[in-house]
């Protein structure tokens, strides 16, 4: 599959007819991709504190996920959202790509640069996929390593991208998408210091309590009286879990930007190739 800069208007017939082998509004994905994350995130939230599986007041994202019938939907839909989020990653990379290849100069860095940000996108997208089929009241381990990769490499790939927004710009981008990019980078990276950090500092006791409950399916464990008290680690949980809310959702916006840069674009449409000696368009049967 290979990508293109969206052509003019005003070119000649024989082109216009090449671009109805294309596929246009790629926009969409970074689009599909942002819009499966917020849904995923919100519905199951909803789900959870309606069926009292959760505390209303920031639990961690998948704690909404771990109890059926939530389970369920945010596994499938955390998985449509990672092959989306994996296809944009790869259009991103293709493109990036394809703007040097026709004569714009780079250094050697820039290309593993850019082959770094399509191995940090890739295997985030593979964290995702692996936080929404592994709970963490089942298989904790699996479900933390795909955590790490998602929020890890994701971190990663917001910093890789702004320099390749800036050396790109102004012909595949505008000089504002770096800046705004830099910031978002730079504020995930707090976040997520700032979130794992505040778990390792959650007492264990509470922790402990906390997972009980979720594993019950039962809110209830934890009585209201007691939930809010700092003395119990809820400053500490609270920290954590709405740094984790803060990252994902930064994350998702971050990845809308490129709505910018994918409206410009469009894919070719893979074609079938028939076997010598004799042409497809032939009425005459292809022998092997």
């Amino acid at each position: 599959m290979v990508t293109c800069m969206a052509q003019d208007s005003s070119q000649s017939s024989g082109q216009a007819s090449c671009r109805m082998g294309l596929w246009r509004h790629l926009y969409v994905l970074p689009l599909c991709v942002f819009i499966g994350f917020v849904v995923t995130f919100f519905t199951t939230y909803a789900i959870a504190v309606q069926l009292d599986h959760v505390k209303p007041n920031f639990p961690y994202i998948s704690d909404g996920g771990t109890c059926a019938p939530e389970s369920c939907i945010f596994g499938q839909l955390l998985n449509i959202t990672a092959v989306l989020l994996g296809l944009t990653v790869y259009i991103r990379y293709s493109l990036v790509e394809d703007y040097y290849s026709v004569g714009h100069a780079r250094a050697r860095w820039e290309r593993w640069l850019n082959k770094g940000g399509f191995f940090c996108g890739m295997c985030g997208a593979l964290g995702i996929s692996i936080v929404g089929n592994f709970q963490e009241t089942n298989v904790l381990g699996m479900h933390l390593f795909g955590a790490m990769l998602a929020f890890f490499l994701g971190v990663f790939y917001c910093w890789i991208q702004v320099p390749i927004t800036y050396k790109t710009r102004p012909d595949m981008t505008r000089p504002w998408l770096t800046g705004v990019r830099l910031f978002i980078a730079a504020t995930c990276t707090g976040l997520f210091v700032s979130g794992w950090a505040c778990a390792a500092a959650t007492p264990t006791e509470f922790s402990k309590r906390l997972q009980d409950s979720i594993k019950a399916c039962n809110a209830s464990e934890i009585p209201d009286s007691e939930w809010g008290l700092p003395l119990h680690g809820w400053e500490y949980h609270i920290c954590s879990t709405s740094s984790e809310w803060c990252l994902a959702l930064l994350f998702a916006l971050y990845l809308l930007t490129f709505v910018y840069e994918f409206r410009l674009v469009a894919v070719e449409k893979p074609k079938v190739h028939c076997g010598v000696p004799k042409p497809c368009d032939t009425d005459e049967p292809v022998r092997a």
